[in-house]
């Protein structure tokens, strides 16, 4: 029997690695589980960049859209 995933789902789990890539430039970014519909998909704690020392954490939920949205004037990563 095969197997499907739905497309919502897929399209979140997307987001989900697209903005943990993101952030681990600046954190260490800690998947949170799906088993459990909290609202959180990632605990990240800021990194200090001279000594790698944890310091604040947060957490983040991400929304996702099917479609790719560019704003020409502002890079995605900037938000960091």
């Amino acid at each position: 029997m095969k197997k499907y995933q739905s497309k919502t789902i897929h399209i979140g789990n997307m987001g989900e690695h697209l903005i943990a890539s993101m952030l681990s430039q600046h954190c260490i970014v800690r998947d949170v589980s799906q088993g459990k519909d909290t609202g959180i998909d990632l605990y990240c704690e800021i990194l200090k960049k001279d000594s790698l020392e944890l310091t604040l954490h947060f957490f983040c939920q991400v929304k996702t859209y099917p479609k790719i949205l560019v704003s020409p004037t502002r890079n995605p990563a900037s938000v960091l």
